[in-house]
This record gives structure tokens, C-alpha cells and sequence, in this order.
């Protein structure tokens, strides 16, 4: 049977100022990509993770 662990992922305020930066680098004049925080979810006993959106 599959166990899957759902976990919130929890960024610090140098991870998201550092993805900032990159954004703005990436995208010069024109909008902003924004960044939405999400879950985790884990499947136990395999190596399969996916990262689900937060609605």
C-alpha cells in the first residue's frame, strides 16, 4: 500500500529575495513572474516527490 506524505515547504526570506533577483534578471521590463508557495508530497518507499501548489 502507498503511504504519501504531504508536507508545507517552508522558504526563508534569502531563498525568496535570491529567486527574486533572478526573476528580475530574467524578465527586464516586462511583469513579474509571482511565487507561490506550495506542498510537498511524498511517496514513502519510492523516490517520487512532486511539488503541488497551495489554492
Amino acid at each position: 500500500m502507498l503511504h504519501i506524505i504531504k508536507q508545507e515547504i517552508n522558504m526563508s526570506k534569502e531563498l525568496l529575495s535570491r529567486i527574486e533577483w533572478a526573476c528580475r534578471l530574467k524578465f527586464k521590463g516586462k511583469e513579474q513572474p509571482q511565487i507561490i508557495n506550495g506542498c510537498l508530497r511524498i511517496i514513502e518507499h519510492t523516490n517520487l516527490a512532486y511539488v503541488e501548489p497551495i489554492e
